[in-house]
């Protein structure tokens, strides 16, 4: 009976820790890619000359201790061996922006990224590298397929 017990308090421990993915900049909450492109504010494509011609979107939502900071410049997705650089970031679920303004933490970003539907999209879920711009950490993330819906 004990075994039983405990066999459930792991496999419970493993699904709910699975949802986030700590690493150095926070915790990553949700991970999504979708076809549709969200709405985003002043942007433009003329500041990304390597924008993929098939483009899936990526949506990262990071809590961000209080302590640190967030900018579009900080992290980058990495698909074999390509970095992707962040294109907007939203505060909580306002408005995505591609300022280069520099965000407090203690709040839930989100980071939208453009990739290439050439290499990912294909299947229902996706492990991408989270790559910190400054230390070159790497972190894999599972990322949720939508398809067709939109975030």
């Amino acid at each position: 009976m004990k075994k039983l017990v405990f066999f459930g308090i792991f496999c419970c421990a493993f699904i709910l820790g699975a949802a986030e993915v700590f690493f150095s900049g926070g915790v990553v909450v949700e991970a999504k890619l979708s076809e549709k492109m969200p709405q985003i504010s002043r942007f433009e494509a003329a500041y990304f000359p390597e924008l993929p011609e098939r483009k899936i979107y990526a949506m990262l939502s990071l809590d961000v201790p209080a302590p640190r900071k967030i900018s579009i410049f900080d992290y980058q997705l990495e698909i074999f061996g390509r970095d992707y650089p962040c294109v907007a970031l939203r505060e909580e679920q306002g408005a995505w922006t591609t300022t280069a303004e520099i965000f407090p933490g203690g709040k839930r970003y989100s980071l939208l990224f453009i990739l290439n539907a050439g290499m990912v999209g294909m299947k229902d879920t996706e492990i991408i590298a989270l790559k910190n711009g400054a230390s070159q950490e790497k972190t894999s993330v599972s990322f949720q397929n939508l398809r067709e819906t939109a975030f």
